[in-house]
């Protein structure tokens, strides 16, 4: 709201991104931020992970967005920002990139090759969401955009960029 606020009282050209999750290659995951990384970084070197809230069954699902597919969208809003500077959008995976982490957890098997143990923990943080996906209807409508890439893609891309720098990223990922 401030910097709508900011856009209309000072004619400051300024658009507002709500992404859904981005995920992609070069991103260090952690569990409060970069999860997707995270998971698919411990498939790729054994580690183990935990399917934690919601009865421990990994049925959560969040919405995944490339950061390339999100740049797509700012260059769109860029380029027309006379006409939506102090717009809201929504900017994410929609319905085709969501995933729960039981469905992530077989991307990262096939992407990796590697089975990695997982334990539950069914205690459900008071904050948390079960289920986010993204309705990116109003930047499909005004600037014709919608995230190109899919989980499977976004899983591989991750899985690809861990092997070509396994041995750097050995000790921040596989210790």
């Amino acid at each position: 709201m401030l910097v709508q606020e900011y856009a209309d009282t000072y004619g400051l050209k300024a658009v507002i991104d709500r992404c859904g999750v981005i995920a992609g290659p070069g991103q260090f995951g952690k569990v409060d931020q970069g999860v997707f990384t995270l998971w698919v970084a411990h498939h790729h070197f054994g580690k183990p992970l935990r399917y934690t809230g919601f009865g421990g069954t990994g049925k959560q699902v969040r919405d995944l967005l490339h950061p390339s597919d999100l740049f797509r969208l700012i260059e769109s809003q860029v380029a027309a920002i006379d006409s939506c500077s102090g717009g809201v959008f929504n900017a994410g995976g929609g319905l085709c990139g969501s995933t729960s982490l039981l469905e992530l957890t077989a991307a990262c098997r096939e992407a990796t090759g590697r089975e990695v143990p997982l334990s539950q923990d069914p205690t459900t943080s008071p904050v948390g969401i079960p289920i986010y996906v993204t309705d990116h209807a109003l930047a499909t409508e005004r600037f014709g955009w919608e995230s190109a890439r899919g989980v499977g893609d976004i899983v591989g891309e991750i899985a690809e960029w861990l092997r070509a720098e396994e041995a750097s990223l050995q000790p921040l990922f596989g210790a």
